[in-house]
């Protein structure tokens, strides 16, 4: 006849595959004082005597005695919670020595609670007195690493208060400095842990906090965030229950606009509502009344499937390549309970999402009017967005939006330039016209854009011309960076980081531009110069007509060089090559025709002596830099604003432009564009 053997365990072995985090410091706490509303609940239900309004819990919290040298708190090292439940009797004794123990199974407990204990604590001293029979016993144990020792167990008179005393004594080093040391903090996050208890039929029971000489009911932290007209709905997910708690919330707590999944009576889960219901953002209004929202979720299925520390639950967020009929997914039971949680909150979301439009209107008309077209096509679910969104995450959104629908359309396209139907012409014309409104409006969006950055960069340009706070005037590296990121090629920046189009919309077409960068750095020229000049461009067209005697074909390379003054610079000199703005790009232009230029892709450049160059020198147009201009014999232009001059010798076209005519000329370009989207031209 076969026997069964009893499996041994180790207690230390399991204390070291328990997990806790040291985010969860409070966890063993938490659970000292839910076993003490067990014990509670349990005298209730056997003591006819005994009710809820009876029933309390003390928390003491024990401080190190050492001061500390800035006047704060001293450290937490343990904490006693004290209880008049049933007491330590010969069952929940029997149930506390057998790990894993099924005793409380019905309340969701796992028999693992007091790993927890031993994980953050050195040891745990537990004291208790208990209705045997007819007559009282007390009994006392110590619960360390070791197990349990030094076990007493006495009659005591009958007059002795029943309950028990846990004490949580030293919390271990590697925990030490995660210790929350606020009174506030901990007993809020304790009535965090303890919802259900708060919200159930019946309430909890008296909790007090005791931290030296000062003493408070937590019922200050209920009264001070949680209403007192709690709601509760039931959903089914595969045939399984689950109960919802609507909660409002008089502060904005850690809780505030969650969804609390619950197991065993504790909190496991918060996962922020407005990634589901956006326009749950901030405070909701009943009438006068504010208040937040929480939805606490509970289900025995929540209890079976939670980890054994009750830190997480196992439950796959979706199906994978097999869905198990009987298995329910955390999509799932959000999926159930989300309805119910917008039906509660319909009444106050109807302004909500009008602040939500108002908020999306305003930001489109003063700030991006390129999402027009955009909002006009969002439906009403897409515009359901929290009204206190920040303008990034709003900006980011609608681009989502836009770049979904520029998909959208350019598949469209593609459908119908590839498959008429020729078959139905004005079907297909019907799709073609409709198609074609779309794609305008999407690029009248592009466009608005656009036409709205070169506002705001004419915005910041003229005003770094500017006296600046410390009267002085901005330095040329300021203008140098809203025309062109310095220090870099084409090869490193997007387009639309450049702004070229201030000095000339031709500049934006070259192959190849250089910033603030050295001669003999740039691929494009095997010049040995150190020299950097400001912006240097290469533009290189179709070499047809050049060929070499090889009968290579090469490209035909225009020049440009950009050099940048300090505004209001007046110290120009004309003998000095460096003081001398015009003969410093001349230099530069021999510089790079004696480097044996080539393409960007290695081809070497024929006719490079003599490449065509156009040298833009921007600086205001102080005396000195007037007089150097005379010298040069460079005209002035017909509105006063520069100077010019084509360079026969040096085939190269100079150009003198003040700053005042970056700004008015950049302005007149543009007027128009101004004009059209609303935008102030002055």
């Amino acid at each position: 006849m076969n026997s069964i053997m009893n499996l041994k365990t180790s207690l230390e072995g399991r204390l070291r595959n328990t997990n806790l985090p040291k985010s969860d410091v409070l966890f063993p706490l938490f659970e000292a004082v839910v076993n003490s509303i067990h014990a509670i609940d349990e005298r209730i239900e056997s003591d006819e005597n005994f009710t809820i309004d009876d029933a309390s819990i003390k928390v003491f919290f024990v401080r190190s005695a050492q001061q500390t040298t800035d006047g704060s708190q001293s450290p937490i090292t343990g904490f006693v919670v004290e209880d008049n439940g049933i007491g330590m009797n010969e069952a929940n004794y029997e149930s506390f020595q057998f790990l894993d123990s099924t005793y409380k199974a019905s309340k969701g407990c796992k028999g693992v609670g007091r790993l927890l204990w031993l994980k953050a604590f050195s040891s745990v001293k537990i004291s208790s007195v208990f209705k045997n029979d007819n007559n009282q016993q007390s009994r006392s144990f110590i619960f360390s690493n070791r197990g349990i020792s030094e076990h007493s167990l006495v009659d005591v008179d009958d007059n002795s208060a029943i309950g028990t005393k846990v004490e949580l004594c030293l919390v271990k080093k590697d925990y030490y400095d995660s210790m929350p040391k606020k009174t506030d903090t901990i007993a809020k996050k304790l009535v965090e842990h303890c919802l259900w208890y708060f919200v159930r039929e019946g309430g909890a029971p008296r909790i007090s906090i005791i931290d030296g000489e000062d003493s408070s009911n937590l019922d200050y932290v209920k009264d001070e965030f949680l209403q007192d007209n709690s709601t509760s709905d039931t959903v089914r997910v595969k045939n399984v229950d689950f109960d919802i708690t609507h909660i409002r919330i008089k502060k904005n707590a850690e809780l505030s606009n969650n969804i609390c999944y619950g197991a065993a009576s504790r909190l496991v889960l918060k996962e922020p509502l407005k990634n589901y219901v956006p326009s749950v953002g901030g405070v909701l209004k009943d009438g006068d009344l504010e208040f937040y929202y929480t939805c606490l979720v509970t289900s025995q299925y929540l209890n079976d499937n939670v980890s054994t520390e009750r830190l997480q639950f196992n439950i796959e967020e979706n199906p994978g390549t097999i869905n198990y009929p009987d298995v329910i997914y955390m999509s799932e039971i959000r999926g159930s309970i989300l309805p119910k949680i917008k039906e509660y909150l319909e009444p106050y979301l109807v302004v909500k999402r009008q602040q939500a439009k108002e908020r999306i209107d305003d930001f489109v008309a003063n700030q991006s009017p390129r999402y027009r077209s955009v909002v006009y096509r969002m439906t009403d679910e897409e515009k359901d967005i929290d009204p206190e969104i920040s303008d990034k995450a709003l900006e980011l959104k609608l681009h989502d939006k836009l770049y979904q629908l520029e998909k959208e359309t350019i598949s469209e396209g593609y459908e119908l330039m590839s498959h008429p139907d020729v078959d139905d012409l004005d079907d297909y014309k019907h799709r073609l016209d409709k198609y074609m409104q779309s794609a305008a409006e999407l690029k009248q969006s592009d466009l608005a854009s656009y036409v709205s950055h070169r506002r705001v960069v004419i915005d910041l340009f003229e005003k770094a011309l500017k006296l600046q706070d410390d009267d002085k005037y901005s330095k040329e590296s300021v203008i140098h960076r809203l025309v062109m990121p310095m220090i870099k090629t084409s090869d490193e920046v997007s387009i639309d980081d450049a702004n070229l189009w201030l000095l000339d919309e031709r500049l934006a077409f070259h192959n190849f531009m250089a910033s603030d960068k050295s001669l003999k750095s740039m691929p494009t020229t095997e010049s040995q110069s150190g020299k950097e000049p400001d912006l240097a461009l290469w533009r290189f067209f179709d070499g047809s007509i050049l060929v070499n005697e090889k009968g290579i074909s090469s490209s035909l390379p225009t020049i440009t060089i950009v050099e940048f003054k300090r505004p209001m610079r007046n110290d120009f000199k004309e003998d000095t090559p460096d003081s001398n703005p015009i003969k410093q790009v001349l230099r530069y232009i021999d510089l790079i025709r004696e480097g044996k230029a080539k393409t960007d892709d290695g081809r070497p450049i024929t006719a490079m002596t003599n490449a065509p160059a156009f040298c833009y020198i921007i600086a205001d147009l102080t005396q000195t830099l007037k007089e150097i201009c005379d010298s040069e014999d460079l005209h002035e232009s017909s509105d006063r604003l520069g100077y010019y001059r084509y360079h026969s010798k040096k085939n190269a076209y100079i150009e003198v432009l003040s700053f005042d005519a970056i700004v008015q000329r950049s302005k007149e370009r543009n007027r128009a564009f101004f004009d059209k989207l609303g935008l102030p031209a002055n």
